[in-house]
């Protein structure tokens, strides 16, 4: 299996444990993960490090796990930025499958000034096939 699959013009998706890509810099990112049977702390953490200090700042989330890890997410942002009064990542668990694929169908019809990249990153193929049915 590739290590992450072009869907699109902007938009990619990969495995959470075998994926890997190389952001392209100059451009943003956003960030949809489906984690229905992962949540470990430290994984976690060292997935929102990474990506914290890259140029992703938009992370959206679905599944049994979602708000586990908005919330670690949401401390890791605290921990590399003290002191500041606004968040540096803008973070979303959802609840409703629905609404978060029509998140996903938002972020990738929306035209920005700078150009971004959209990444699907789940660890349940039957969440992903059905999230891929809806938009694409």
């Amino acid at each position: 299996m590739p290590r992450c699959i072009k869907l699109s013009n902007n938009f990619y998706s990969m495995d959470l444990f075998t994926g890997k890509t190389t952001l392209t810099p100059n451009r943003n990112f956003h960030c949809f993960f489906i984690v229905e049977h992962t949540y470990d702390k430290a994984f976690v953490r060292e997935q929102a490090l990474q990506l914290l200090m890259s140029q992703c700042k938009n992370f959206e989330f679905y599944g049994t796990y979602s708000r586990d890890w908005e919330l670690d997410f949401d401390e890791v942002d605290v921990m590399l930025h003290p002191g500041d009064d606004e968040d540096f990542a803008l973070t979303s668990a959802w609840d409703n499958f629905d609404a978060f694929v029509e998140s996903l169908e938002v972020a990738l019809s929306s035209r920005t000034f700078i150009p971004s990249d959209i990444y699907l990153i789940y660890d349940d193929e039957v969440v992903y096939d059905a999230v891929l049915q809806k938009v694409l």
